[in-house]
C-alpha cells in the first residue's frame, strides 16, 4: 500500500493573531483543506494533514518542534503562511505570499520592518517549490520584482472570514450605537499608511457628516497614529459613529448587516477581504481602483482612482448614501461573492499539493 504523503501547514499567524487577516486566512485555509480531504476519499488516502504552529495553541494544532525529527526522514509538503520556510531535507515547500510590502523600497511600511522581514520573504520566494498568491495582482508583482524566478505561481483566492448572517453583536457599545438606527459607512482596515485613512477622513466634510456616520474597525499600525488622532478630533466636532480596535465575528456580522455600505480606499491591497465580505452581505462598495479589488468586485463597486482625490471620494459617498439599493443589486453582489469560497481555496491548494506529490 502506498504511504500517505504528509502535508504540514504552518498556521502560526492564527495563534499569533486570530483577528488579523493573515491569521484568519491561515486558519481557514487549513480547516478548508481538512474538510476537503474528509469529503474526498481519494485525496484522503494520498495525504496526511497536520496543522503546526511555532507558538502554544489549542489541541487542534501541534507545536512545530514535534515535527522536526519526524521530517528528518519522511518526505512531505510544507506549506507556510509566514515569511519563513524550513530547511527540511525531504520536503517540497509551498509559500503563500499575501503581498510584497516588506520588500524595499516601500513607503507603506517602516524601514526597520522591511530590513528584517524583506530578506525573509525574498529568501522564501527564491527557495519555494511552489508559490501561492491570493490575486493575479500579487502574482504580477512577484514576476516584476523577481524576473528570473521560474517557480510555478498559482492564484489561490480566499473566502470571507465572517459568515453571512445577522447576529446580535457581542460588544455593548455596538449594541447601543445600532439601536440609534443612524446611517453609517463601514471601514474595516488597520489604521496604517497603506490604508489611506487620510483620504477618507479628508473627504468627509461637516455637511456630509450630518448625513452619514463612519464606523471603523482596525488596530493601529505603521503610520496610523496621526489618522486615528484626526478621527478622534472629528468625532468631537461633527462625525458620528464608532472607532473599534477589534471586533468579534458576531460584531462584524452585525456591522455588515446594518451598514449603508463599505468604504476601502487603500493605496494597495494583496486581496481585500472586507470588499468580499461586503459583497457577500449584498452591500454597496466604494473602493480604490486597484487590480486586486477589481478581481473581487468586478462591476459591483464604485472605484476611486488616485487622481480623483477628496472631491471624487466625497462625490462617491454622496452618491452611495442617496442611491436606492435594489433587491436586484443585492442579488448580483451576492452572486459575485459566491465565486470566492474557502472550498475553492482548498481545491486550489490541493491542486498544488498533487503537483508536488510525485517526488
Amino acid at each position: 500500500m502506498k504511504k500517505q504523503i504528509p502535508i504540514v501547514i504552518d498556521v502560526t499567524p492564527w495563534s499569533r493573531g486570530p483577528h488579523t487577516g493573515v491569521g484568519l486566512t491561515a486558519h481557514l485555509s487549513f480547516e478548508a483543506v481538512r474538510q476537503s480531504l474528509f469529503n474526498n476519499k481519494i485525496d484522503q488516502s494520498c495525504f496526511e494533514l497536520h496543522g503546526v504552529t511555532r507558538f502554544k495553541t489549542s489541541a487542534s494544532y501541534s507545536h512545530l518542534s514535534l515535527f522536526r525529527r519526524y521530517w528528518g526522514w519522511k518526505r512531505g509538503i510544507f506549506h507556510s503562511f509566514e515569511l519563513k520556510l524550513l530547511p527540511v531535507k525531504h520536503s517540497k515547500k509551498v509559500i503563500t505570499v499575501h503581498d510584497l510590502w516588506s520588500i524595499t523600497p516601500n513607503p507603506f511600511q517602516s524601514v526597520e520592518f522591511q530590513s528584517i522581514q524583506g530578506p525573509k520573504l525574498k529568501r522564501a520566494i527564491e527557495t519555494a517549490d511552489h508559490i501561492a498568491v491570493p490575486s493575479s495582482h500579487v502574482r504580477d508583482q512577484i514576476k516584476f520584482r523577481f524576473p528570473n524566478i521560474n517557480t510555478p505561481i498559482s492564484v489561490v483566492p480566499w473566502g470571507p472570514t465572517v459568515q453571512v448572517r445577522e447576529t446580535p453583536p457581542d460588544n455593548n457599545e455596538i449594541k447601543t450605537y445600532l439601536s440609534k438606527k443612524r446611517p453609517y459607512l463601514l471601514c474595516v482596515a488597520t489604521f496604517e499608511t497603506r490604508k489611506n485613512y487620510e483620504l477618507l477622513l479628508n473627504s468627509i466634510s461637516p455637511s456630509l457628516a450630518k448625513e452619514v456616520d463612519l464606523v471603523t474597525v482596525g488596530q493601529t499600525g505603521y503610520g496610523g497614529e496621526t489618522s486615528r488622532a484626526k478621527l478622534a478630533s472629528m468625532r468631537q466636532q461633527s462625525l458620528g459613529g464608532l472607532d473599534l480596535k477589534q471586533a468579534s465575528s458576531n460584531d462584524l456580522q452585525s456591522l455588515y448587516s446594518h451598514c449603508l455600505g463599505l468604504i476601502l480606499v487603500s493605496h494597495d491591497e494583496g486581496f481585500g477581504i472586507p470588499v468580499l465580505e461586503a459583497l457577500a452581505f449584498g452591500k454597496p462598495i466604494i473602493a480604490s481602483d486597484l487590480p486586486s479589488l477589481r478581481e473581487i468586485a468586478g462591476n459591483r463597486a464604485q472605484y476611486i482612482s488616485k487622481d480623483q482625490g477628496t472631491q471624487g471620494l466625497s462625490e462617491a459617498i454622496s452618491k452611495l448614501i442617496s442611491q436606492t439599493w435594489r433587491s436586484e443589486d443585492i442579488t448580483l453582489s451576492k452572486q459575485r461573492a459566491s465565486h470566492f469560497t474557502w472550498q475553492v481555496t482548498a481545491q486550489k491548494n490541493l491542486e498544488i499539493y498533487r503537483s508536488l506529490a510525485d517526488f
